[in-house]
């Protein structure tokens, strides 16, 4: 009886430590590359450039971030089955209502709503699609006041409920939970390098990061810019899986200054961008340097047209060729992944994902 016990617990024991701990996926190529053409949909606005655009409902919304000095507005809807603009709503200026300096956006599908933080006043606003919709004069609700860990180096945030998940430039964690005061209350995962006695600028630059959340909003995959890494973890904490490509870089590091040093010429950019289903995570992957040499001149190089899919156990499942580049903000809508065409004044752009074999 006593050693039943004992073997007992040490099964628990042992299954435990394994969630807690798993080990990397080192993979040095994908089981499959596939090639998806582009359908391009007629658009109306040719010269607008949006920063990141999010799907709710039957609406395609897009962020105008880039223009905000030529009388545009913050986001234009559009029917997502046709591309035909609906409505567009917010403005940018001091007044009531207004964005000042605008930053992230976060979609809320459940509600119907999206937030947008303001780094003028320090203010996360809330848009209600619904009456945003109907109305072009329509103004967003200042729905919290972020401190100022809340906006330095964030690169997404997303809505749960009565918090915000963060992750960008932060420290040893992978993501971090704001409250609706805009108070620091959790903080989730730890980076798969320590800060030790680095300095605190510098860790920042060397693990800036990205991540997705899988639609039950309980789990998330986070991709890194300068490693070749995804590394999933749940809304507790427990690290679920952590891969290893084969373009596992780091910038070089210089004591003389305390930063990275990212050369442009030879330092590999990897992740830039994410979406994600309940089937599959698919982050964009640059593979090269920000700047490529070409006829005594430097190329920037920050669009792609590769996806790295991997399901949400980790599982590297295969390599996605796109007919075009795409800007860093996409969706998985259904089976279509909808995007914008950085080389053409930014085109819709859509790929069949029915087509893919992956579904």
């Amino acid at each position: 009886m006593k050693n039943t016990f004992i073997f007992t617990i040490f099964i628990i024991l042992f299954f435990s430590c394994e969630r807690e701990n798993p080990g990397i996926i080192s993979f040095s190529s994908f089981p499959e590359e596939i090639h998806l053409k582009a359908y391009k949909p007629e658009t109306e606005f040719d010269s607008l450039s949006f920063w990141k655009i999010e799907v709710i409902d039957s609406i395609l919304i897009g962020y105008n971030f880039l223009h905000q000095d030529d009388g545009l507005q913050v986001f234009y809807f559009f029917n997502k089955k046709n591309f035909k603009f609906v409505n567009s709503c917010g403005s940018f200026g001091r007044g009531p209502g207004e964005i000042i300096v605008p930053g992230n956006i976060s979609a809320n599908k459940t509600e119907k709503s999206i937030y947008i933080s303001d780094g003028g006043d320090m203010t996360i606003s809330k848009f209600v699609l619904p009456e945003a919709l109907s109305n072009p004069g329509y103004l967003p609700k200042k729905v919290l006041k972020m401190k100022s860990y809340a906006t330095f180096g964030v690169r997404k945030r997303i809505n749960l409920k009565n918090t915000f998940i963060q992750a960008g430039q932060d420290n040893e964690s992978l993501l971090s939970i704001i409250n609706s005061e805009g108070e620091l209350v959790n903080q989730i995962g730890q980076q798969f390098i320590p800060m030790e006695n680095r300095p605190e600028f510098a860790y920042n630059q060397l693990v800036d990061h990205d991540f997705v959340a899988h639609p039950d909003r309980q789990k998330f995959a986070v991709s890194y810019v300068f490693f070749d890494r995804i590394i999933g973890v749940d809304i507790e904490g427990n690290q679920l899986f952590s891969t290893l490509g084969p373009d596992n870089q780091a910038p070089d590091y210089e004591k003389k200054t305390g930063r990275y040093y990212f050369n442009p010429i030879q330092t590999v950019r990897t992740y830039w961008g994410m979406a994600s289903d309940d089937k599959y995570i698919f982050a964009r992957y640059l593979g090269k340097p920000l700047y490529i040499k070409s006829d005594n001149s430097e190329k920037k190089m920050q669009h792609s047209n590769i996806l790295h899919v991997f399901d949400w156990n980790g599982q590297p499942r295969a390599k996605v060729i796109l007919e075009k580049e795409i800007e860093h903000s996409f969706v998985i809508d259904g089976m279509r992944l909808i995007a914008l065409d950085p080389n053409s004044h930014h085109q819709w752009l859509v790929y069949d994902l029915s087509k893919s074999g992956l579904y």
